[in-house]
């Protein structure tokens, strides 16, 4: 296994990860010395060869004209070459000296070794590194590269995927999404879930090594149901987050919790907030008030994804411009002139703090909405402008809280009872 292997090296490389230049100076120093006391053992005036005899002169060496022997720091020898001539050296003298120079130049060998062996560890631990962030990056690469169709990449490390949801009898295509963003150890977090035809299927396959690389799905809206159980056929290994209304209406697929409560599972790719001032465990009533849901910020990407509570259009359908709605405009949800905020005068208000607190605090450059588009670059001043025109809407929305006269139901996408009332 590469990443066991990886964990080993450090240590096998520690084992001999020292400061071999002090030792190393140390022996080449003692190794000097040695030669001059070889060299001050001789006679430097004397040149010639040196012979060694056992007959003449003694127990000594007698170096004289007849022989050569080259001495030198690499080879046998104690110096550099004799001319001719003759000292006398005691034999033992010359003998321990030999010896431990011979000593000195092992320590040497042994020390270099060493540092080989040392260098073969590094070079194996930075081959292993190599391959185990190419192995976690090449998902990321191949996915750049490759053509896909139905998943459209935002931005690095995430792709909005577009459903269809119509209603009025087929005839108003509202739009749906789900958005798939990769994490900073190559894994991937599924945001919401469309009804997957087989060709979509096949990319998200190919993104996801066949939902082995996907560490959870979140839902972050509660009227968009609808494809979470497709969903989970497919890939029913993976741990699935919800909102309160998800784990109540759909008890059949094994929730791993709400996904508010498990947030910090996704930091600190995701960062998750709901807004202030409107129902969210059980917005009523079920078809209209579809006005709150979780903000999604992709950090990597700088995208937020979000459902129902911001609308951006793109190309919307002839029935919705019919009603206005231009592409590229952006608004909230219908619902925030009738049951989509708490009936108080503060609701309003602290709706829009949390925008404005959105703006401050998250860096975002993008915004995916369900219904019905995207908005890619130039979001966060988008919804800044939003926000300046609905103020107006706001301010007078918490003055008629205040005298407590009831608001009226409106912000249903149909009025066909046939219709449910999840919108996704």
């Amino acid at each position: 296994d590469e990443e066991e292997d990886y964990e080993d090296i450090p240590m096998m490389a520690g084992e001999v990860g020292v400061d071999y230049a002090a030792e190393e100076r140390e022996l080449e120093l003692q190794l000097v010395q040695l030669q001059l006391a070889g060299e001050g053992a001789l006679d430097t005036a004397a040149r010639g060869a040196v012979e060694m005899t056992s007959g003449r002169g003694g127990d000594g060496l007698d170096i004289s004209s007849r022989g050569a022997i080259e001495m030198s720091a690499g080879g046998p020898g104690l110096g550099p070459r004799w001319g001719p001539g003759a000292i006398k050296i005691p034999t033992q003298e010359v003998g321990l000296l030999l010896e431990q120079q011979q000593v000195l130049r092992q320590k040497l060998q042994l020390l270099e070794s060493k540092k080989a062996v040392e260098q073969q560890l590094r070079e194996k631990q930075a081959l292993l590194q190599m391959q185990i962030q190419e192995k976690n990056s090449s998902r990321t690469s191949n996915t750049r590269k490759h053509p896909y169709q139905h998943l459209v990449r935002i931005g690095d490390g995430f792709w909005n995927i577009r459903g269809r949801f119509a209603v009025l009898a087929g005839m108003l295509n509202l739009g749906t999404h789900m958005s798939v963003c990769q994490r900073a150890n190559g894994r991937f977090i599924i945001i919401d879930t469309i009804k997957l035809l087989p060709d979509v299927l096949v990319e998200l396959n190919h993104l996801t090594s066949n939902g082995q690389l996907i560490d959870a799905v979140i839902a972050t809206h509660p009227y968009h149901t609808l494809a979470f159980r497709d969903f989970y056929a497919q890939f029913p290994d993976v741990p699935y987050y919800g909102t309160p209304r998800h784990l109540n209406t759909l008890p059949d697929i094994p929730w791993k919790g709400e996904v508010m409560d498990n947030k910090d599972k996704f930091a600190p790719d995701l960062d998750l907030r709901i807004p202030a001032g409107a129902e969210y465990i059980l917005p009523l009533p079920a078809r209209s008030n579809h006005f709150s849901n979780v903000f999604v910020l992709h950090k990597q990407s700088k995208t937020i994804h979000n459902d129902d509570c911001v609308i951006c259009f793109s190309s919307p359908p002839l029935l919705m411009r019919i009603m206005g709605y231009k592409h590229g405009d952006m608004h909230f949800h219908p619902s925030i002139k009738g049951p989509g905020l708490h009936p108080t005068c503060e609701a309003p208000l602290a709706f829009k703090q949390f925008i404005l607190d959105l703006l401050r605090d998250w860096d975002f450059v993008n915004m995916c909405t369900a219904h019905n588009g995207n908005l890619l670059g130039g979001a966060k001043a988008k919804l800044q402008q939003t926000l300046q025109k609905a103020e107006p809407l706001l301010q007078k929305i918490s003055e008629k809280n205040s005298s407590r006269n009831p608001k009226k139901d409106c912000g249903a996408w149909s009025s066909d009872p046939n219709d449910p009332p999840d919108c996704g």
